[in-house]
Formats: structure tokens, C-alpha cells, sequence
């Protein structure tokens, strides 16, 4: 094993086997900018994950799309 390290360019088997870890996310930490506003308070969405409550009740509640809380950009 320590042969095919030397070869590949290592110094030894267990240096090659201790960079072989996953590597982090770069974008880790990174927010997505609002996709969505709520009409009259002071909350918002990115449209990933899970639709919020507030979402799911203006659908529902005023027979809206969520087109309609687009942010204009």
C-alpha cells in the first residue's frame, strides 16, 4: 500500500487515506435573497424548502397564487 502512496504522490499509505475525508461546502452559510413577501408583515421566503404557514394560508384562505407575493426585482 505504501508503494501505490509513493506513486500517487504521497509519503505514505496513511497520509493518501487522511485527505480523503469530504470536503466542506464552499457556499456553506451563503443565504438566498427573498423570492417571496408576505402583503402586509415583515416576512419572507426564498421558495426552497418548506412552504411556510403564512404561504399556505394566503393560498388557501384568499384563493391567491404565490405568484402574486413575488419581490419585484
Amino acid at each position: 500500500m505504501d508503494e501505490m502512496a509513493r506513486a500517487a504522490g504521497y509519503g505514505s499509505a496513511a497520509e493518501m487515506v487522511a485527505g480523503s475525508g469530504r470536503s466542506e461546502r464552499k457556499d456553506k452559510g451563503i443565504k438566498a435573497p427573498p423570492m417571496y413577501k408576505h402583503p402586509t408583515e415583515d416576512k419572507t421566503w426564498t421558495g426552497k424548502g418548506r412552504t411556510p404557514d403564512w404561504m399556505k394560508e394566503y393560498e388557501k384562505k384568499r384563493n391567491k397564487k404565490r405568484e402574486d407575493l413575488l419581490i419585484d426585482k
